[in-house]
């Protein structure tokens, strides 16, 4: 058999072409191609407005905060949209190293973060922030607001139970349950793009000696309920804005 190596090297150089201009294309296709996730930022709760609710939470100090970061690792985990800091201490953040960035002042009382100096102004700030990655007029407006309120919270008594099984002890246990209103609104336009109520049910439970241990650890409680309600929180968002 004769082999033809000029034939063979010319198919093979056809070959590396078609894989580069292959590569090529999709190269350009990823660039070409615009990210579309619509833009979205979950906004602080309030405080209840309820009264039996409010007192609960002033009593306890229960973090409302809890529901929204649980909602926004549900929604980010979800790669369906892009996130976007709502909360006010990391927006407060954000503006302090936006003024280190920013370097456009020659008074040093200028610009100023938690009483320290942030900018000097000119060469020094320039070579101290080098990088100046947080450039200013670069925050994005996001298209849809969540907005999370407590509709109704109920934390229970302790409830005691004889265990046949275990002599002289009783098993302990702590229900409580919560409804949230959770709304999407189209910041362009203020419509409610969607809605719905979102329960969710949390239960503590042990083992007692006696009905002595009478007291509930709210916090505890919250802390189940509130990553419970946030997680089929942003389950829901998720859903609805999918469709």
């Amino acid at each position: 058999m004769v082999f033809n190596f000029s034939s063979r090297l010319r198919q093979v150089c056809l070959a590396l072409v078609a894989l580069a201009c292959l590569a090529g294309a999709r190269e350009l296709h990823a660039q070409d191609g615009a990210d579309t996730r619509p833009f979205v930022g979950v906004y602080p709760m309030k405080m209840p407005e309820n009264t039996v609710v409010a007192d609960i939470f002033t009593e306890d100090a229960l973090d409302l905060n809890i529901i929204v970061l649980k909602t926004e690792e549900g929604l980010r985990n979800s790669k369906k949209m892009r996130l976007f800091e709502r909360g006010q201490g990391g927006l407060n953040s954000i503006n302090i190293e936006q003024k280190r960035a920013s370097c456009a002042s020659d008074n040093p009382n200028s610009a100023k973060a938690d009483g320290n100096v942030i900018s000097t102004g000119g060469a020094e700030c320039e070579k101290r922030f080098e990088g100046n990655f947080a450039q200013t007029g670069q925050l994005s407006n996001v298209e849809f607001i969540v907005e999370i309120a407590v509709k109704e919270l109920s934390i229970g008594d302790v409830v005691y139970r004889n265990m046949p099984e275990m002599p002289g002890k009783m098993r302990r246990s702590v229900g409580a349950k919560l409804e949230l209103a959770v709304k999407v609104i189209d910041s362009r336009s203020g419509q409610i793009k969607f809605q719905v109520n979102v329960p969710a049910t949390y239960t503590e439970s042990g083992i007692a000696q006696d009905k002595s241990e009478n007291t509930v650890d709210k916090r505890a409680v919250w802390s189940g309920l509130a990553n419970d309600a946030g997680r089929k929180a942003a389950t829901a968002i998720v859903g609805a804005m999918s469709n």
